[in-house]
């Protein structure tokens, strides 16, 4: 009784405001725990041992763990893997089995062959109690050297095995054998995904590297994986501190090799870290609405509610350095700050355009986007306050402060870039609110950045202001300083420019707003657009800042940049030789231009297929096909694989890969394709020794080129192979 009069003067209550009912400040709507938590409860009272990341010759001594010595066993891994799939019991049916070899493996003493006898009818044993597949899988596990490549279940079960055995080598072999492992048993990826990934980010350049289909199945996960926070701090490292100039000093005394070895392995690993980046923030948004826990264990690892805010910060950096082209087009969801920065964004874009990133921005839209007054600091604050103030936790580490200083340096950045845009500032008020360098490193910088560094470098030299006056002294030692710097910034960016434009594909969006600051920059200096002279390359710094200048906005205009009304740009095959063929073969000129040339008919049939483009391009396909057949009757062969422009675009590929692996003699791929697409298809035809040619362009007469010199490419290629 006394209990209960204690719990009536507390105001005790069904649905009182405790830890797990409510959050901190909340209006009384209670907020469950996410759905993932009692699973890996369950799964961390199976086992302690699970969680481990690989060490790496490349980290820091104080940074290496030493990695666990003592392994779970068998029935451990599989017990803890029922847990965390509780809808299918074959996993807890082959603990029990897994008991059974563990016991077999322990026995001393025990001659080889009896051994080998006793693990065959351990593998008939659980063929008895699961399906073909979960057998195939625990078949994998005991005989991981024996396991077929061709079988998803059977590679899943050697990387487990692997994965056991702490043998990181052996894991990362097993998930590039197969691309369906993670598709056909996802919940695997919840124990792997982190060291696969980890070694990735700090292997030497001379190990394997991991194949980047390994992070596919984080489309379709909406669970924390194990020693997700680990690997987070190295995104954060790679990502982050490189764009924090006073943090990035600090950190390259400490360990510098490891550090920019690091920097640079993520930089090349853009789709895993990317397809990474948007699985956190999707995870982030169910970590927002819901209540998680501070702290949960994840068999023998802990992964905390902090991992949220980190999730946010890390895609605030990437879309603000060059690449992540895939990740700068995600919709993130609008419970993340990183969301609500979109959202922000968009609502500053011109009518009928939205902005996905600082990089998109034109001079005019930074003119309109924020009106007469600068109110980005308190924009931006009433997002973050709003956000912060539906899931308190979110402000539980340190990691917040960096989080709002990134969120609002972006749009600090634009509104300054605006008012100086407006005449509403001079150089040396946005110098004293804005310090460009703080922006991140000059070898991460986006082109677009580095155009609007030439810009204000061309305001300092020239003197120029928007306000109509000039608001500074342009004479004296001050400003010559002010002048030196500005045409060591402009021939630094120059080469830059060039090089990270021609290095990968480019969104449509960055290329819109580059074509435009170039254009001012070009106003500025009274440059005009210019014909380059033969051999005028893009990336090539060497010439004088305004001729490149007027070269460069006249390639833009020419060669660069299309205004598109079908859709935003596609992505781009990327630079590449036109053709897989003999170097005495120059297939970049007309055919039958001289004797060496000679107009070749085919003495037997061949299969042509011809990659990209979509039903806008397939609907010229039968009269291409007629004029093909008018030249060489029925023995071409076209094989059209147009595409839908969806990310899924993996359909497609296999099924140009398949008409190559049933002897297509010729590859042609038109640049409407998808990055990835476009690669993949690429390096599969010189994996199989097909010969591919580049259609550069979209029209009919420029397709139906492209198929004859690949009929003469073929033909060629026939006659070299002839005995």
């Amino acid at each position: 009784m006394e209990a209960v009069a204690k719990k009536k003067r507390a105001g005790g209550r069904r649905g009182a405001n405790t830890p797990g009912n409510r959050s901190e400040g909340s209006t009384g709507r209670v907020r469950k725990k996410p759905d993932w938590e009692p699973a890996w409860r369950r799964a961390s009272k199976a086992s302690s041992l699970l969680g481990w990341i690989p060490d790496s010759s490349l980290l820091p001594d104080e940074a290496r763990t030493g990695g666990q010595t003592e392994l779970p066993g068998h029935k451990e891994v599989f017990a803890a893997l029922g847990e965390l799939d509780s809808s299918n019991d074959a996993f807890r049916q082959l603990a029990l089995v897994a008991e059974l070899l563990e016991f077999v493996e322990n026995v001393e003493g025990a001659p080889l062959k009896d051994r080998i006898r006793m693990g065959s009818l351990i593998q008939r044993l659980a063929e008895g109690l699961t399906d073909s597949s979960c057998a195939s899988f625990f078949s994998g596990y005991v005989d991981p050297k024996r396991a077929s490549r061709g079988d998803p279940n059977q590679s899943a079960g050697r990387l487990l095995r692997s994965f056991r055995d702490h043998d990181i080598s052996g894991m990362v072999q097993a998930a590039n054998a197969n691309d369906a492992i993670f598709r056909s048993h996802p919940t695997l990826g919840l124990l792997t995904l982190c060291p696969l990934l980890s070694y990735e980010l700090t292997r030497e350049s001379s190990q394997l590297p991991l194949e980047s289909h390994v992070a596919d199945f984080l489309a379709d996960l909406s669970s924390p994986v194990c020693n997700a926070e680990p690997l987070q701090e190295l995104l954060f490292a790679g990502l982050a501190l490189p764009a924090l100039p006073a943090v990035w000093e600090v950190i390259e005394e400490l360990a510098a090799p490891f550090f920019t070895a690091l920097v640079e392995r993520v930089a090349e690993n853009e789709v895993l870290v990317g397809e990474y980046l948007k699985w956190s923030l999707r995870l982030e948004a169910v970590m927002n609405v819901e209540n998680p826990s501070r702290s949960l264990p994840q068999c023998g690892q802990d992964f905390h509610s902090v991992f949220a805010t980190k999730a946010s910060l890390l895609a605030l950096v990437a879309s603000g350095l060059h690449g992540m082209m895939d990740f700068k087009a995600f919709d993130a969801p609008e419970e993340t700050v990183y969301g609500q920065y979109q959202s922000l964004l968009a609502e500053l874009s011109p009518k009928g355009f939205s902005h996905r990133s600082v990089d998109s921005f034109t001079p005019e839209d930074l003119a309109q986007a924020f009106g007469t007054e600068p109110g980005y600091r308190q924009f931006g604050g009433l997002r973050l306050g709003e956000l912060a103030q539906s899931q308190p936790s979110i402000k539980q580490d340190a990691s917040w402060g960096l989080l709002e200083g990134e969120f609002l340096r972006h749009l600090i950045w634009l509104a300054c870039l605006s008012d100086l845009l407006r005449g509403q500032s001079s150089l040396p008020e946005f110098w004293e609110e804005v310090d460009p360098k703080s922006w991140g490193p000059h070898d991460r910088a986006t082109p677009v950045y580095l155009m609007q560094m030439m810009f204000l470098a061309s305001l300092g030299e020239t003197g120029f202001s928007f306000s109509g006056a000039i608001s500074f002294e342009t004479q004296g030692e001050e400003y010559e300083k002010v002048v030196a710097s500005s045409k060591e910034m402009m021939a630094s960016a120059q080469g830059d420019i060039g090089s990270r434009i021609l290095d990968r594909d480019f969104p449509s969006d960055e290329l819109r707003a580059l074509g435009a600051w170039t254009d001012l920059v070009a106003e500025i200096r009274g440059v005009e657009p210019q014909e380059p002279h033969v051999g005028f390359d893009v990336a090539d710094s060497k010439e004088d800042v305004d001729v490149w200048l007027g070269h460069f906005s006249w390639w833009l205009k020419n060669r660069a940049w299309r205004s598109e009304k079908e859709r935003p740009v596609p992505e781009v095959a990327g630079p590449a030789p036109a053709a897989v063929v003999k170097p005495s073969d120059p297939v970049d000129e007309p055919v039958g231009t001289g004797p060496e040339h000679e107009v070749l008919k085919p003495d037997s049939p061949m299969e042509i297929v011809f990659v990209g483009g979509d039903q806008g391009q397939a609907k010229n396909d039968p009269g291409i096909e007629a004029e093909i057949f008018q030249r060489y009757e029925d023995l071409v062969t076209i094989t059209w694989v147009h595409i839908d422009w969806t990310s899924n675009w993996q359909k497609d590929a296999d099924r140009a890969v398949g008409r190559l692996e049933r002897g297509a003699d010729v590859l042609v791929l038109m640049p409407l394709v998808r990055t990835g697409m476009g690669w993949h298809v690429r390096r599969e035809a010189g994996r199989l020794g097909v010969p591919w040619i580049a259609c550069t362009g979209r029209g009919t007469g420029t397709i139906t080129r492209a198929l004859e010199q690949a009929v003469q490419v073929a033909c060629r290629q026939g006659l070299s192979e002839t005995p």
